[in-house]
């Protein structure tokens, strides 16, 4: 509403701060003037108007500043393109309590039309009252006596009454006029003088009885006061020349009050900022380590009390200072390689050995270089540095135990499996020679017992050379069908005493691939046999399929799906980790280490793949792990012929070396 009315009244708004001499135009204000838009000062306000107007603005504003009344100028702006436009300037000033001026809200309006009206009314007698009544100016005509001789349609139309219903009233008889000082000013201008500035005062209607009409809201008038003169030069009327500013005067309290309130804002938003900022000093000094700002010219801008316990210089005294001055050079040739990414955008972390005052020895850090984008650019960038000496000791004496642990494991493993495998061997060599039922009994128990703890022993030896990163993989070539085959061959005894079904399924591999048969089958036992164990009655599938090909490679998908007893849902994410199992109390049904899903799923990874599950509980469970193979037609033309499956090793091995002991390790 307030642009509404400012742009109706060809009126815009300025202020002026006396102390600072700094002129703030609004857009309206260039625009009346023609101007293009820059700062201004007074000196360059006198040089847009007219060289003759100037000491009359200058007079006016010293007067208003000496008696505190408002100051109003009516002046000439030389435009640009030619021509002149008159403009009448409003100003009211703001004082401190020692009533020293400090402020000055104003609005400027456009006049020349109102200028032109006036100067034609004066000099064009013949054609008075046609523009009289046509002026968009509201007009009343007093005569000397006070009564009304005319009124225009404008003035009508702003008071809302015919020129009949003011038969009963008399403007020098007026109480409001008396009481706002502008009777005296209407004698002084029938008495010959002249009064240049408007008179603006707020009418209430409904304190003049004597005009009907339901009284309308107060209006804020502006009148200008003139003297119609007859041949003789002689007074013979007052021409009051009205203006509602009601708008204008709302729109200056709303200004001040914007203004005020703005100032509010900003006070509170400034009282805030210096809270928010004590706030985060105190949370970043409590931070146990470095953080700082630093611009692109390396510079710091701020600092926690990190740097005085690290660095032994005070976060006050860092501000300001260069990298240089706060970092030795060879540190800074270390850095320099990381301040130059961050300032390209780059977020880094790293560890790096840290100049830290007072640490024994050497202090390690995890660095943070966090670049500050402004838009496109970056400004500077945050630093944050964390001292991790006693983690990576911590770290490097762990790793050192846990090398120590692999090797003492993989020893042991070696030093109980050697015997062991000689007790299971002399035991079967005893059994085949043939024995009493009893003992022969007897002697299955151990036999079981033996390669149950053997399993164990190379179930940890493998794990051990899997997590010290000694377990290399084959390349060899591949028949996939003919793997399947061979594992479920080697548990179809099991399968066969449950009564089990097994399914083989193998349609559409690629072929010509390569890889390690030896711990792909030693995934595919390790799901087929948990597969036989938890299953009861029902079936057993064990199948492959390709998810992906390429030119020189290919991902195959193994599942083992059974309908057995399946996996409840809470168990299933933890079954792959070491030593877990689906029931992990001592009475449990089933057997086991909890070591065979955790190493399928650390050979699947070797492999290019991974491993996991799915089960319902009673329905059954689908086991699966994927591999990455490669293609190679080389290998495969130069490859033997295809190794005998476990069930056909004993048959050949009785073949080629009949008649001799062979000792099995």
């Amino acid at each position: 509403r307030l642009k509404m009315a400012l742009k109706a009244g060809r009126m815009a708004v300025w202020d002026y701060r006396i102390q600072d001499d700094q002129l703030n135009w609004s857009d309206e204000v260039f625009a009346l003037f023609e101007r293009a838009s820059f700062p201004v000062t007074l000196d360059d306000f006198k040089r847009l108007i007219h060289p003759d107007d100037v000491a009359l603005a200058q007079e006016r504003f010293e007067h208003a500043v000496r008696t505190g009344e408002p100051f109003y100028a009516e002046l000439r702006v030389p435009l640009p393109g030619g021509g002149t436009r008159w403009v009448a300037d409003y100003g009211h000033f703001e004082y401190a309590t020692d009533g020293t001026p400090l402020h000055v809200i104003g609005i400027v309006q456009d006049i020349t039309e109102q200028r032109r009206l006036r100067d034609e009314l004066l000099a064009a007698g013949a054609r008075w009252q046609l523009l009289v009544d046509q002026s968009p100016q509201a007009i009343q005509v007093v005569n000397l006596d006070g009564r009304t001789r005319s009124v225009n349609q404008a003035w009508q139309r702003m008071w809302g009454v015919p020129l009949e219903a003011l038969q009963d009233y008399n403007v020098l008889h007026d109480e409001q006029l008396e009481r706002n000082g502008v009777l005296p000013k209407l004698r002084q201008v029938l008495a010959g003088g002249q009064v240049d500035e408007p008179i603006v005062i707020t009418y209430d209607r409904a304190q003049t009885p004597e005009v009907p009409s339901a009284p309308p809201r107060p209006l804020v008038v502006s009148t200008r006061v003139f003297a119609s003169r007859d041949a003789q030069g002689s007074v013979e009327a007052l021409v009051l020349m009205q203006e509602d500013v009601s708008a204008l005067v709302e729109a200056e309290a709303e200004v001040k009050r914007h203004r005020e309130h703005l100032e509010d804002l900003v006070a509170q938003r400034t009282a805030e900022i210096h809270v928010q900022r004590a706030k985060l000093q105190t949370m970043l000094d409590g931070i146990p380590g470095i953080v700082s700002y630093w611009d692109r010219d390396l510079r710091n801008r701020f600092a926690n009390h990190g740097y005085r316990e690290w660095l032994g210089v005070n976060a006050e005294d860092a501000g300001g200072k260069h990298f240089s001055e706060i970092f030795s050079p060879a540190y800074l040739a270390r850095a320099q390689p990381m301040i130059d990414r961050v300032l390209r955008g780059e977020q880094l972390r790293f560890e790096a050995e840290f100049p830290r005052v007072g640490a024994p020895g050497t202090a390690y850090g995890e660095i943070h270089y966090i670049p500050d984008r402004q838009g496109d650019e970056v400004v500077g960038f945050f630093v944050m540095a964390f001292d991790i000496t006693s983690l990576k000791l911590a770290k490097e004496h762990a790793d050192a135990a846990n090398v120590a642990k692999t090797a003492f494991l993989a020893n042991m493993s070696h030093e109980i499996r050697t015997p062991l495998n000689a007790i299971i061997g002399m035991a079967h060599l005893m059994r085949r020679a043939g024995l009493p039922t009893e003992q022969e009994q007897r002697l299955d128990k151990l036999m079981a017992a033996g390669e149950h703890l053997l399993s164990i022993l190379n179930a940890i030896l493998e794990l051990t050379k899997i997590d010290a990163g000694k377990l290399e993989l084959d390349e060899a070539p591949l028949q996939i069908e003919l793997l399947l085959s061979d594992v479920a061959a080697m548990f179809e005894p099991r399968a066969t005493a449950k009564g089990l079904a097994v399914v083989v399924q193998a349609a559409n591999l690629p072929t010509e691939l390569v890889g390690d048969a030896t711990r792909l089958q030693q995934a595919l036992l390790n799901l087929y046999g948990n597969a036989v164990k938890f299953t009861e009655r029902g079936q057993v599938t064990l199948s492959a399929r390709t998810l992906d090909e390429g030119p020189d490679h290919a991902l195959l998908r193994f599942e083992v799906r059974d309908t057995g007893v399946g996996v409840p849902p809470d168990v299933l994410p933890r079954l792959f980790k070491v030593f877990e199992q689906a029931d992990n109390s001592t009475s449990r049904r089933y057997g086991g280490t909890g070591l065979g899903l955790a190493i399928t799923r650390r050979l699947a990874q070797l492999m290019g793949g991974e491993a996991g599950a799915t089960s319902t509980p009673g329905q059954g469970s689908c086991f699966w792990f994927t591999a990455r193979l490669q293609k190679s037609p080389l290998r495969w033309a130069s490859a033997p012929s295809p190794q005998p499956m476990a069930g056909q090793a004993e048959v050949q091995l009785a073949q080629r070396h009949q008649g001799r002991c062979v000792l099995l390790c």
